[in-house]
């Protein structure tokens, strides 16, 4: 889970950062959204493809600012509840509402597709 993110930043952005310094080691990327104000909560969801990749993006992005931006937030990382890209779409589909079901936009590498998808589009 990645915290403090500045609200206003959006997922395509963060996910181009991400790839930047981690290229394709990420299946899946969940930034919730506010559906009246179109901007993020603050926090995001992430799953590595390795495990190895946990350690050295934690080590670059934890306590680090989002200078970049012209935000004062300093990103912070935890384990989420949920593990594994299974899981946490499970989890969001089993808790998600029925208006944000079908308006969650996630980023998802299923093998021959990497980019945004709705979650009502996502098949386990």
């Amino acid at each position: 889970m990645i915290r403090n993110i500045p609200n206003r930043l959006p997922q395509q952005t963060l996910v181009e950062i991400f790839n930047e310094k981690f290229p394709d080691s990420f299946d899946y990327f969940y930034l919730p959204i506010d559906p009246y104000t179109k901007v993020s909560y603050g926090y995001a969801f992430i799953n590595f493809k390795t495990y190895r990749t946990i350690i050295s993006f934690y080590e670059y992005f934890h306590h680090r600012k989002w200078t970049n931006y012209y935000f004062q937030k300093v990103c912070e990382m935890a384990y989420a509840r949920y593990q594994g890209r299974v899981a946490l779409i499970q989890h969001l589909k089993n808790s998600a509402n029925q208006y944000k079901r079908n308006t969650a936009i996630i980023y998802i590498d299923e093998g021959n597709f990497k980019g945004e998808k709705h979650l009502n589009e996502v098949n386990l």
